[in-house]
């Protein structure tokens, strides 16, 4: 696409574009219409979601730790490869218990964390070691605006396919999209593979020493409560209960992906650095209305809000912060050396960030009754995390 600068994305760059938004697309079956199925099957199955959150994060950060001598060292791109299959696992998982599922949500949460400790872990550590700085931002751009034409038709794809055929169908689709991916991963180069062992001493003197890093890593715990955490759940379940059936689901988060492809086109386009302060205050106020219109009232109309602010505004908000992620960790004093301690450090405190929030679902889904939308503190303590981690980010830079 033309450019003003007229810089064409290394090669590498587009294939891990590519990678990205069939990645967005296998999320969104699991994430947004895996929900919708958990409800189909039992209305009462919030806490059985919730679980299942809860579980896969607690897996994903166990594992890295436990691997993290060996992931430091080992093949990247082939340790990714090894995440796809495991998605065509836990895809093949779904297909064969079918409505069984809910029964079975540990074991589909342990799969599902396994699988972010080898292929989401890793596709972290690609974008700060193969992105070059200056294409971070066209990156995330141009990914979010590919899957979000993508996710344009796949939610009504998905949506058919769920009331016509069966959930199971559409799981044989995202076996074609894993299969996709695996072939891509093969035009992925490696990093340069590190010899030494995992020394986290040497990242914890650095972070005791650097304010900004601190403050950054706290924004990583907060986007786990709420951007990487329920957030989506909540949006996806907001949906759900007022989807006259999942073709309808479809449509609504069709015409949620319009907004989004808009926004993400002009941000991979003319979003730059420098204007990171004006857009982040915008977000702020567009993310407070979001939150504030579905805690005063419960409709139709707030609900739309809501999802703007979370399709539009929350995805801005995270990849804007992740620039600064990717940014600060490929500096001298971490990269190559440290890389994989800065990425460890941050997925635990994402994670410890996750099991909050899916806590919290879980306490809310017992002590409502399983009524867990009709309640606004969830909602509150949500928007409230998200609100303070805008804020943050506002002031990263300042000293």
């Amino acid at each position: 696409m033309p450019t003003k600068t007229k810089h064409k994305l290394a090669r590498l760059t587009k294939v891990l574009i590519f990678d990205e938004a069939l990645l967005q697309i296998v999320k969104l079956f699991f994430d947004t219409f895996l929900a919708s199925y958990f409800y189909q099957v039992s209305p009462q199955s919030i806490f059985q979601l919730a679980l299942y959150g809860f579980v896969s994060y607690l897996s994903t950060i166990i594992i890295v730790v436990i691997l993290r001598n060996f992931i430091k060292r080992c093949s990247k791109v082939w340790l990714y490869r090894l995440g796809v299959l495991i998605q065509l696992a836990f895809t093949l998982f779904v297909i064969i218990m079918g409505e069984h599922i809910v029964d079975h949500v540990v074991l589909l949460g342990v799969l599902y964390g396994i699988r972010g400790a080898t292929n989401g872990f890793i596709a972290n550590l690609f974008i700060a070691a193969l992105i070059p700085k200056k294409e971070r931002p066209s990156y995330y751009g141009y990914s979010a605006a590919i899957l979000g034409i993508a996710n344009l038709l796949f939610p009504l794809i998905f949506g058919a396919y769920i009331t016509v055929t069966s959930f199971q169908d559409a799981a044989i689709a995202v076996v074609f999209v894993s299969g996709l991916r695996l072939i891509n991963s093969f035009f992925i180069k490696d990093p340069p593979r590190e010899r030494r062992k995992f020394n986290l001493a040497a990242f914890t003197k650095v972070f005791r020493h650097d304010r900004q890093l601190r403050r950054l890593m706290l924004i990583e715990f907060l986007k786990g409560i709420n951007l990487y955490g329920v957030m989506g759940l909540l949006a996806t379940l907001l949906i759900v209960m007022h989807s006259a059936n999942d073709l309808a689901l479809g449509g609504w988060v069709s015409a949620f992906y319009v907004g989004n492809v808009i926004a993400m086109f002009i941000f991979a386009r003319k979003y730059r650095r420098k204007y990171k302060t004006p857009a982040m205050v915008a977000l702020l106020i567009l993310t407070t209305l979001g939150s504030l219109a579905i805690l005063l009232d419960f409709n139709l109309i707030t609900i739309i809000i809501y999802n703007v602010s979370y399709y539009i505004g929350a995805r801005l908000i995270e990849y804007i912060t992740n620039i600064d992620v990717h940014d600060r960790a490929a500096r001298k004093d971490f990269y190559p050396e440290h890389l994989m301690e800065f990425y460890t450090v941050r997925e635990f405190l994402i994670s410890s960030g996750r099991l909050i929030g899916y806590g919290a679902l879980m306490a809310a889904a017992v002590f409502a009754n399983n009524n867990l939308l009709a309640t606004n503190l969830l909602f509150a303590f949500v928007s409230a995390t998200l609100i303070i981690a805008i804020i943050l980010s506002i002031t990263l830079h300042r000293r």
